[in-house]
């Protein structure tokens, strides 16, 4: 059970996010896709959410948000990244592709072939204490 190993994937922590959003009355959504990740050379299975705010859809990876992995290792590093909470689209869409178009959230169709072609960034760089 991850509540007793405190270890989790992205789905689940988009799950997670999902049922407090739901429980508090918030509409939320998760968004299955991929990433790329500074430590693969390939796209990576990942999920993440949308959220309805007055009316108005965000994006945000809870667990791009809660820390890092060190390279070569399963260290985990727990550090608040505020950047991927409420991420203007086409910042996010730098690392993260939607498996269903709609979650782009942008006004125009978004170029997957750009997304593909296009160098592999970090941008979860650590936000200051």
């Amino acid at each position: 059970m991850v509540a007793n190993s405190k270890k989790a994937i992205c789905d689940v922590y988009a799950r997670l996010f999902k049922a407090l959003c739901n429980h508090s009355g918030i509409q939320c959504e998760v968004v299955p896709g991929r990433a790329k990740s500074v430590f693969h050379n390939s796209l990576q299975p990942h999920a993440w959410n949308a959220v309805k705010i007055l009316n108005k859809w965000y994006l945000l990876d809870a667990t791009w948000a809660s820390g890092t992995v060190s390279y070569g290792s399963d260290k985990f590093t727990k550090r608040l990244n505020t950047f991927y909470y409420l991420t203007p689209s086409e910042k996010i869409f730098v690392n993260h592709l939607p498996e269903d178009q709609k979650w782009t959230l942008l006004d125009k169709t978004y170029d997957s072939t750009k997304f593909f072609n296009s160098p592999i960034e970090d941008t979860r760089v650590v936000q200051k204490d």
